[in-house]
Formats: structure tokens, C-alpha cells, sequence
């Protein structure tokens, strides 16, 4: 065979995969129905955290360098029960200014003393 019957049959069968392509748009129609549905919450899961649960994974950060660590049970706890819908503005403020704090000034033998 040359390399123009090859060309050619190559055409035929693009012109028939396009055919076929509006069928395949019917097929994502209940997934593209979803899209407002899910796009809330796949985007919710990866949305920025407030400053509380930020305080959070450094914390484990902090417990992991210390050699504490923080199970991720722990994480997920700290991460939940600081989300924005449980705590009021005040207590994203006070997060907000003790985060610093940690950061700066907490060593591992202060944070041995927290957890015990």
C-alpha cells in the first residue's frame, strides 16, 4: 500500500469518528447536568481554609519537626471542627492574630507541654 491510500483511508475513518462525536456529547449530558451540583462542593474541599484551620496544619507541621505528630484522625478533627460554618468572625480574628505566635515563638518543648 502507499502512503497516499493510507492518507486517504485515514480521512475516511476521521470522517467517521466525527460522526460519532455527537453521540458521545449525549452521554455527558447528565454529567454536564451535575456540574452545578458538584462544582460547589468539589470546589469546597479544595477552597482556601480559614486561619484557624491553617493554625491547624501548622500545628501538625510544628508536631511533626518536634516529633510529636499528629495522627490524621487528629487533622481531620481540627480541620472540622474549625471550619468556617462552626466558629464566628471573633474566633477567625483571635486565629488570625495567634497564628503568628506559633509560627514565631512556639519551640518543641512548649508544644510538649501542650500536649501533655
Amino acid at each position: 500500500m502507499s502512503l497516499l491510500h493510507h492518507s486517504s483511508s485515514f480521512r475516511r475513518n476521521s470522517r467517521r469518528n466525527f460522526r460519532v462525536w455527537p453521540r458521545s456529547r449525549r452521554r455527558l449530558q447528565p454529567v454536564r447536568a451535575l456540574l452545578p451540583v458538584l462544582l460547589p462542593v468539589l470546589l469546597g474541599s479544595v477552597a482556601c481554609r480559614n486561619e484557624c484551620q491553617e493554625l491547624c496544619l501548622d500545628m501538625a507541621d510544628l508536631a511533626d519537626e518536634c516529633g510529636q505528630g499528629w495522627s490524621e484522625d487528629a487533622i481531620d478533627t481540627c480541620l472540622e471542627t474549625y471550619a468556617s460554618s462552626n466558629i464566628s468572625k471573633t474566633e477567625r480574628e483571635i486565629c488570625e492574630e495567634q497564628r503568628p505566635y506559633l509560627q514565631d515563638e512556639w519551640n518543641c518543648d512548649w508544644l510538649a507541654e501542650y500536649f501533655d
